[in-house]
């Protein structure tokens, strides 16, 4: 979709910006509503009419710290902001709720993790990503699960989350039993009271297999949840979508197994194979059944490789100019 050219140039021009507001530089999506753009740059937030590219507010919104999180709820626009480490000691965390028409916060108060005085040198703690359900906004700090009342912005807490291999939640996700927490080697599902359906810890391989592949796998979940969001966002909006079916056999069988690709996340793990010897693997588990539905092991001559979550195919490097696929 193009956007207007803007018509008035101090629009997006009044904050220094490290690098435009892209994915590519970790802002979330812009979120459209009612033909009004929302655009996060750096601590503010703008309105701007598609018509013609001019300010929708009279002025943008300025946020504790940098924003990282959008998304268009019934009762107004939940916004969510973490310090980086560059930033200021005194820039913290926050969940908040706008009007979509002035900016302005609907809640008394903010939710936020900011700088206390008792602590001077320590940075506030990481407010998590949040999912929202019904009247309620979920979200985990200091290893505590949260629930934020959409409606005036009152917290209740849930219950304890504590992640092995010293990992915080680093997606949420709503599932049919609760809220799913996810991390590169933790998963836990909680009802929406905070009691655990399941908590189940898949150890990393060793730190000099890790090394060699990168970080490429340990992405492949949040993709998978990225690409969720981005969906249901534009369906929820009805904004056209980026992705569309075309009369293309190959895209419809694709875009047909986007779906089922949701129920599952793929996580790089170290276990003992069938000798007895530990060995790195991908390990294809159901979010919902919280069971292993699939295993590709890895040889550490070779650990390359790539996963396709939508086909549910590994691609390892096999040798210089060898691939092979592997399917679930």
């Amino acid at each position: 979709m193009l956007l207007p050219q803007l018509t008035e140039q101090p629009v997006l021009g009044q904050t220094p910006l490290q690098g435009p507001p892209a994915l590519r530089n970790l802002y979330p999506p812009s979120v459209i509503a009612e033909s009004v753009v929302y655009v996060p740059t750096e601590r503010e937030l703008y309105a701007i009419r598609l018509r013609d590219g001019t300010a929708f507010w009279s002025a943008p919104v300025g946020l504790p710290s940098r924003v990282l999180q959008l998304d268009l709820t019934p009762q107004g626009l939940l916004v969510r902001g973490v310090r980086r480490e560059k930033d200021a000691i005194r820039d913290g965390s926050f969940v908040d709720l706008l009007d979509p028409g002035t900016g302005a916060s609907r809640w008394p108060k903010q939710f936020k993790k900011g700088w206390s005085v008792l602590h001077a040198s320590d940075a506030p703690a990481v407010i998590s990503p949040f999912v929202w359900r019904g009247d309620r906004v979920y979200c985990v700090t200091d290893e505590k699960l949260y629930a934020l009342s959409l409606s005036d912005g009152s917290r209740a807490e849930l219950g304890k989350v504590k992640f092995k291999g010293d990992e915080d939640p680093a997606v949420l996700e709503n599932r049919a039993d609760g809220v799913l927490l996810l991390s590169p080697q933790n998963m836990l599902l909680a009802d929406t009271t905070g009691a655990v359906r399941y908590q189940t810890y898949y150890p990393a391989p060793p730190m000099g297999l890790l090394g060699q592949i990168g970080t490429a796998l340990l992405q492949v979940a949040f993709n998978v949840a990225s690409y969720s969001l981005a969906q249901s966002t534009a369906n929820r909006t009805g904004v056209p979508q980026t992705y569309r079916q075309f009369d293309n056999p190959f895209l419809r069988v694709r875009y047909a197994a986007a779906e089922s690709a949701r129920d599952y996340v793929y996580i790089l793990t170290s276990d003992k194979d069938s000798t007895g010897e530990t060995r790195s693997s991908v390990v294809k588990v159901s979010k919902d059944r919280n069971r292993v539905e699939g295993r590709v092991w890895l040889s550490d001559k070779h650990p390359a490789f790539t996963v396709d979550p939508i086909a549910s195919v590994v691609y390892v490097k096999t040798g210089d100019q060898e691939l092979a696929a592997f399917k679930f």
